[in-house]
């Protein structure tokens, strides 16, 4: 199908119109399906918006817009239009992360996935078009017997490498000592570069044998993902069903209860031919999609670059 109640040949389109492998799509273990499709087509740029749980992925097939939007190509699902935009209502350098709507999808319930990257894709779909298409396929049954599927993978996360901390100046800037230095000192209290609100960590080099702590490492624990899905499928020569359930349950590597990211989906597929001319179908999906996230990127609440601006010897594992 290449829009609505057409179809043609690929010679006769004249747009470029790449397939990709499903079955590498359910190998690559990945929760989010435009993830997914990172290195399965040729010429499509693939960018995660981070490493946390249920973080958006960005795709890009036919180059930058110059103007308005963000350039990503057209999501049709079975059909239907679908938008993959991440939505947000705090700052791009800081805030949390957040989803794109894509990744409400089941990669497992996908039959087929084609690219199309020509101008004329926008043709066929629309202005809206204008970037190229992701047509995307799910599953339907087959006359048969009833088959069952199941899927279950379980994997984890670790940080492999951080920046090099220094570990031999303590708190202070340009070699010199705060003039209030004190753990309980607020920025009213003691204003001024080299006071402990500015967080400076290059003073006076620290005594042989004063304590000092890895501020990176104490960020993280070890992740773990567990994914299962779900499906039966059958049916006769006049009606045909599909049905699958999934559970992601996704928990990130920061050390803490906010770290996480749990998609639960439901999808039905069935059709019955009542008469010659007269076919009935239904095409359901439920999501639902829940998380927590980490304070990120350049904010006052940011997590990470906070702890690793904290002087070596002051313990931020005191509650």
């Amino acid at each position: 199908m290449t829009g609505e109640g057409t179809s043609a040949t690929r010679e006769r389109l004249g747009t470029v119109v790449n397939s990709v492998d499903t079955t590498l799509i359910s190998r690559s273990n990945e929760t989010n399906v435009v993830s997914a499709l990172a290195g399965k087509a040729p010429n499509v740029e693939v960018l995660s918006q981070s490493g946390d749980p249920g973080s958006s992925t960005y795709i890009r097939i036919r180059g930058p817009k110059t103007i308005t939007g963000d350039g990503q190509p057209l999501f049709i699902v079975d059909g239907v239009p679908i938008d993959n935009a991440t939505n947000t209502t705090e700052a791009s350098t800081g805030g949390v992360a957040t989803s794109n709507r894509a990744s409400d999808l089941n990669p497992d319930d996908i039959a087929s996935v084609e690219v199309e990257k020509g101008a004329a894709a926008a043709a066929i779909y629309g202005a809206r078009a204008g970037q190229g298409v992701v047509l995307i396929t799910t599953k339907k049954g087959t006359a048969g017997q009833t088959r069952f599927s199941l899927r279950t993978n379980y994997s984890f996360d670790n940080v492999s490498n951080g920046p090099p901390l220094q570990t031999i100046y303590g708190h202070g800037t340009l070699g010199n000592t705060p003039s209030c230095d004190s753990q309980k000192t607020v920025a009213l209290d003691c204003p001024g570069p080299n006071s402990v609100a500015s967080g400076s960590s290059f003073g006076p080099q620290l005594p042989q044998g004063t304590p000092v702590y890895d501020h990176f490492g104490e960020l993280f624990t070890t992740g773990h993902n567990w994914n299962s899905t779900m499906s039966l499928s059958g049916g006769n020569d006049r009606t045909l069903y599909f049905a699958s359930g999934s559970i992601d349950n996704n928990h990130g590597d920061i050390v803490g209860p906010n770290d996480w990211y749990k998609k639960n989906t439901a999808r039905i597929n069935a059709s019955h031919r009542m008469f010659d001319n007269l076919n009935v179908g239904v095409d359901l999906q439920y999501s639902d999609v829940r998380a927590a996230y980490i304070q990120q990127g350049s904010n006052v609440d940011g997590l990470l670059l906070g702890s690793l601006r904290t002087p070596p010897e002051f313990n931020n594992m005191v509650f």
